[in-house]
This record gives structure tokens, C-alpha cells and sequence, in this order.
């Protein structure tokens, strides 16, 4: 059994390639548009994440803020 986004993803995306066929220019751009935000979604997300750092405890929010300090 397939997840609800899953879903919902192949259909958007059934739905957007069926746009395309369309012989109107801004209506082309827009689906094309949303089918690239849609498959670079993940790439995103992982850019994202590894830009994250996780303070376990007050010295690591104390080391950096000194180093952002530092840093400016």
C-alpha cells in the first residue's frame, strides 16, 4: 500500500506533465516551474539539514557563540 504523498505525488505530477501539453506559454513555464521545485524538494531539504548543528549543552551554545562572536 502506497503512503498518501506518494500518492499525491504521482498524480501532481501526472497533472503537470498533462499541462505541458498545452500550447500556452505562461501555463508551460508555471508547470515546468512547479516540476522542478517538486524533484529538487529533496535536494533541498538535504542541503538544509546538513547546514543544522545540534547543542547538546550550555558549553557548545557558549563555544559558539564566541566563535560567532569572533567571527563578526
Amino acid at each position: 500500500m502506497k503512503g498518501f504523498e506518494q500518492e499525491i505525488g504521482e498524480i501532481y505530477i501526472c497533472i503537470l506533465f498533462d499541462l505541458l501539453l498545452y500550447k500556452y506559454n505562461e501555463l508551460n513555464y508555471t508547470a515546468f516551474e512547479l516540476l522542478i521545485r517538486f524533484f529538487n524538494r529533496k535536494a533541498s531539504m538535504l542541503e538544509c539539514l546538513s547546514n543544522i548543528q545540534i547543542l547538546e549543552n550550555k558549553k557548545s551554545i557558549d563555544i559558539l557563540k564566541k566563535v560567532l562572536d569572533f567571527k563578526s
